[in-house]
C-alpha cells in the first residue's frame, strides 16, 4: 500500500508488535513479528515523533519545516515516501481518526539543523535471535504464561 503524502492522513504504530525507544535523538524501531530493527536519525526521528502523536501529515510537514533548514527541498515528498516506507514494513498502520495535534514545534529563536532527506536504515542481523526470544511472546500476565498455554513456560 502507498500512501504518498496526503495531508489529512494520519498514522499510529503498529503497536503491539512495534516498539520504539529515541536515544540521544535517533529512533531505534523493532518489528517484533518479523524480527528486523531500524534506525531513525534527524528529520526521519522527527517524523516518527509526530507518528507517535498522533499528527496529520500536515502538521508533521511543519514540524520539519520550523525545525530544519529544508530550502528548496520537497518535505511533503520525502515525508511521503517515509511512510510509504513504514507501510511496506509493518511500522505504522492508518489511524481511525485524527487527534487533535499536539505535534511539538522547536520554541521560536530556536537554531534550525540542516535538512537531510529522512533515511529507514534496516537491519536484519539479528532476526534469529529477535523471533527466537520467547519474552515477547506472552500474554497479558508477562513472563513466564504463554498465550493460550494456561500456564507457565518451561524455564
Amino acid at each position: 500500500m502507498k500512501a504518498g503524502f496526503i495531508p489529512d492522513a494520519v498514522f499510529e504504530v503498529n503497536e503491539p508488535i512495534v516498539i520504539s525507544e529515541t536515544i540521544d535523538g535517533e529512533t531505534v524501531i523493532i518489528n517484533l513479528v518479523k524480527g528486523s530493527y531500524y534506525s531513525l536519525k534527524h528529520s526521519g526521528a522527527a517524523v516518527w515523533s509526530g507518528i507517535q502523536q498522533s499528527a496529520p501529515m500536515a502538521d508533521i510537514a511543519h514540524m520539519i519545516r520550523s525545525m530544519f533548514e529544508v530550502g528548496e527541498a520537497n518535505v511533503e515528498s520525502e515525508i511521503g515516501g517515509l511512510i510509504d516506507q513504514f507501510l511496506e514494513e509493518d511500522l505504522v498502520r492508518p489511524a481511525a481518526a485524527a487527534v487533535p495535534s499536539s505535534a511539538s514545534v522547536p520554541a521560536v529563536g530556536a537554531a534550525l539543523a540542516p535538512f537531510s532527506p529522512p533515511r529507514l536504515q534496516k537491519f536484519t542481523d539479528m532476526e534469529a535471535m529477535l523471533l527466537l526470544d520467547p519474552v515477547h511472546d506472552v500474554d497479558d500476565e508477562g513472563w513466564p504464561h504463554l498465550p493460550g498455554k494456561g500456564g507457565r513456560a518451561d524455564v
